[in-house]
């Protein structure tokens, strides 16, 4: 729900029956039924002179939605500027558009607080239904960008005192962003759009179980997984996520897609705000990281302790979030660059394994295991590298492209010294398509195979150069188009996951926008 005129902060799902996020060019016709948007909503749209409805005066379109439209309007009888929001399939909307309609409109209206957009009137007129609320003059909390921390920090420390009135009174809103909160010309903030509201303790729902609600950059991992149990520490993790994109300017996950999106808030730690930010409040970083635990018992209790830890920070005090240590800091390590570790971890594995090979195995000289050595060594300064650079662009395909490369590069030239062409070993390839799978890009599946390919038949040619090719080449060419069924079987569950990806996002995801 918009009441005043702002750009989204981030691209929430389209849903199949609730508000979208992303509003198009206003309407220039008379009827309040309104065609479905068609693209990015230019801003403000005046209208061709005033419409009447009901007893507002329509003034301009200032937001609009897959479901939902929203005006800046005269309500005749009191003289005053509102925002008056309409369903935008008029007459056809069905009985569960209306029911979605009519729970956005009373979770807000059931909410008194300073910070809480009031809404005035719902009603239906000309069986259009409508409700009017407070019209913000000013932009959204994504729209303060140039404002100094501390400022940013006090009003999201006035949202959280809001959000905690919310859950008091038995409210989750389930997606808060900073578009979600807007803030009038006087630095006042107030918590918007409860499309996605749902009470807590409620066993009724119009959505079912496994659906996403919310949007991919600020919903925490119960969300994501489309658990219906979802309790008030959602709206703390996304409370850490706009805190967040507070310091670094971007919120803690964001991919080119929704599906890339969903599965870092589930599998991925965020990386650390200094990481992003040199200059980043330190203590403000450990405050966001603490909200951002994919863990809900890790996070803080309520959205009162979060406010109570940000009155600490702006009055000097040391806050109660500290960093995480030892192991729990390696898990997260792990979790924020999973290829890295994996890596990392496997050649310690080859490291110890060449090691005993040379005390157990007369056959293998000092010369071959320093070869060995030397190459899992350069390999892992390689894998560090390319993580680096990764960093700075995560979704960079052809960087991640080349170190598929490189390393089926890396695993040729380790087969090669240790003359394991026709050992078990070989069995690495098979694995190494299969885990290219983990980057969820068709495109990289098919470098990953096309490398492993070329590099077994590298070892084949290599053998029968030295004549040392024991087996048939019948038995190789079998063990080419194994791996290459691989990896069109890989490549095609990619493919498949990533359109039931997109399917959910457009059939079964949801905003409040």
């Amino acid at each position: 729900m918009s009441a005043s005129p702002r750009p989204s902060d981030a691209e929430t799902l389209p849903p199949a029956d609730l508000p979208a996020t992303a509003p198009s060019r206003a309407p220039t016709g008379e009827t309040a039924s309104l065609p479905p948007p068609s693209g990015p909503f230019p801003g403000p749209q005046p209208l061709a002179g005033v419409r009447r409805f009901a007893d507002y005066d329509l003034l301009e379109e200032i937001a609009r939605g897959g479901m939902g439209v929203v005006y800046k309007a005269r309500q005749i009888s009191l003289n005053r500027i509102v925002a008056l929001k309409m369903i935008l399939s008029g007459r056809l909307a069905s009985a569960t558009d209306v029911q979605r309609f009519r729970t956005e409109a009373e979770a807000a209206a059931g909410l008194d607080h300073p910070n809480i957009l009031p809404i005035y009137e719902v009603g239906e007129h000309e069986d259009q239904q409508y409700f009017s609320m407070k019209f913000v003059d000013g932009g959204s909390l994504g729209q303060t960008r140039r404002q100094p921390v501390r400022e940013r920090v006090q009003l999201l420390l006035t949202v959280c005192k809001a959000v905690h009135f919310a859950h008091g009174h038995g409210v989750l809103h389930r997606d808060l962003k900073p578009a979600n909160v807007l803030v009038d010309r006087d630095g006042t903030p107030y918590v918007s759009d409860f499309g996605l509201a749902k009470r807590t303790g409620s066993a009724a729902g119009l959505t079912q179980t496994g659906a996403i609600l919310g949007t991919p950059d600020y919903m925490a991992p119960e969300q994501a997984r489309g658990e219906r149990s979802v309790t008030p520490a959602a709206d703390v993790y996304a409370l850490g996520a706009i805190l967040y994109e507070v310091l670094t300017g971007q919120p803690p996950f964001r991919a080119p897609s929704h599906l890339d999106t969903i599965l870092e808030v589930l599998e991925r730690d965020p990386p650390h705000p200094r990481s992003i930010v040199t200059t980043a409040d330190r203590e403000l970083s450990d405050v966001a990281l603490k909200c951002l635990a994919k863990d809900p018992a890790r996070r803080y209790p309520s959205a009162q302790a979060l406010a109570d830890e940000l009155v600490r920070w702006l009055s000097g005090e040391g806050v109660s979030a500290r960093r995480r240590r030892g192991m729990r800091w390696l898990v997260g390590w792990a979790r924020r660059e999973p290829g890295l570790a994996c890596r990392l971890g496997l050649l310690v594995v080859g490291g110890v394994i060449g090691h005993f090979k040379l005390s157990l195995d007369s056959a293998v000289g000092s010369a071959q295991y320093l070869a060995e050595m030397s190459l899992l060594i350069v390999w892992a300064v390689a894998s560090v590298g390319f993580q680096a650079v990764l960093r700075r662009d995560r979704f960079a395909d052809g960087v991640m492209a080349f170190w598929l490369v490189t390393d089926a590069a890396f695993i040729t030239g380790l087969f090669a010294i240790a003359r394991a062409l026709e050992s078990p070993l070989v069995l690495i390839y098979g694995l190494f398509v299969a885990a290219s799978g983990v980057w969820f890009r068709v495109f990289l599946v098919w470098v990953a195979t096309a490398a492993a390919v070329a590099g077994y038949g590298i070892l084949v040619a290599e053998a029968a150069t030295r004549a040392e090719l024991t087996q048939s080449v019948l038995r190789h060419a079998i063990a080419v188009v194994a791996l290459s069924a691989e990896g069109a079987v890989v490549a095609y569950q990619v493919r498949r996951a990533r359109l039931l990806g997109q399917a959910g996002g457009r059939g079964s995801s949801s905003t409040g926008r």
